[in-house]
């Protein structure tokens, strides 16, 4: 099982849709929004490139504690079975989109992995939201 977090241009939903935003169901319109705006069928999910500036910045910090598992990183050759296994619980899994980055960790890291996150939109001003459960939910926009 994995745990997994998106982080997402707070300014690239409609004002309504908006974390916080009042008088509508905000998560409903958030769930359209990821499921559908968020993805551009055009870019490439792997390349931390196709995502904004500030996505990018976040993903800087998040790679510190959680390095990419898809970076071309990853150990080969003789020993890497053992490496790998030590590294399992810390490596994430990046999905980048042009105005949101998911990033699935290891159950094992799940409450690190959260407070990670947030310090990371902290500091990038990003906004965040679980989508580990089916249905995204945002649970920090940026300060």
């Amino acid at each position: 099982m994995s745990y997994d977090v998106v982080a997402f241009e707070q300014d690239a939903l409609e004002p309504e849709t908006a974390v916080g935003a009042g008088g509508r169901d905000t998560e409903a319109d958030f769930d359209a929004w990821f499921d559908g705006a968020a993805w551009s069928d055009d870019a490439d999910t792997e390349d931390p490139a196709t995502t904004s500036p500030r996505l990018r910045a976040y993903c800087e910090i998040l790679w510190t504690r959680f390095p990419a598992m898809n970076d071309g990183l990853s150990p080969t050759g003789e020993g890497a079975q053992q490496v790998s296994r030590a590294l399992s619980d810390v490596l994430a899994d990046y999905t980048y989109g042009p105005h949101l980055v998911q990033t699935s960790f290891s159950d094992a890291v799940a409450r690190d992995a959260l407070a990670a996150c947030a310090a990371a939109a902290s500091q990038a001003g990003v906004s965040l939201a679980l989508v580990s459960a089916g249905r995204p939910t945002p649970v920090l926009p940026p300060t």
